[in-house]
């Protein structure tokens, strides 16, 4: 069952959930799954979930995007079990086309932090870049819908 709440204070829907987290009524062996919009926040909620019950166990955090992804593909049959804009599967992606020196040689920043990076600190760039594109699935896609026809967005 989804529920949802909505405030502007985050220690009062910090509160609301600790409140509903290990219901005692509810099924001890299925994991409460919580939607976050970061890991920041996944930190925090994991911390006040362990301060009030003095333990944290059974809580499965998602982001937005890789919620929803798993939800269409329950109904959807085709869709692959990851989406191509997961972090994971994006990650390695983008460092293919960071180590592309035709066209990292066309962003002059990005090819002078390039050309100083070791492959750790390509993939690291990679993988910041993948969480961004991740999130612009959830929060920007007429960005994304815009760069698939070739324009530039105006913010």
């Amino acid at each position: 069952m989804i529920k949802a709440y909505f405030s502007n204070q985050i220690e009062t829907l910090t509160a609301r959930l600790v409140e509903q987290i290990g219901d005692p009524d509810g099924d001890v062996f299925r994991a409460d799954e919580v939607i976050v919009h970061s890991t920041a926040h996944r930190r925090y909620l994991s911390l006040a979930i362990a301060r009030r019950q003095q333990i944290f166990a059974n809580v499965k955090f998602s982001f937005l995007a890789r919620w929803l992804w798993r939800q269409i593909g329950k109904v959807v049959p085709e869709v692959p079990e990851q989406s191509p804009f997961a972090t994971v599967e994006l990650s390695w992606r983008v460092f293919g086309i960071l180590g592309q020196s035709s066209w990292v040689n066309n962003h002059p920043r990005l090819s002078s932090y390039l050309s100083k990076a070791d492959p750790l600190m390509r993939y690291e760039l990679a993988q910041q870049i993948a969480r961004t594109f991740e999130q612009y699935t959830t929060y920007r896609t007429d960005w994304l819908s815009q760069w698939a026809q070739g324009q530039l967005v105006k913010t």
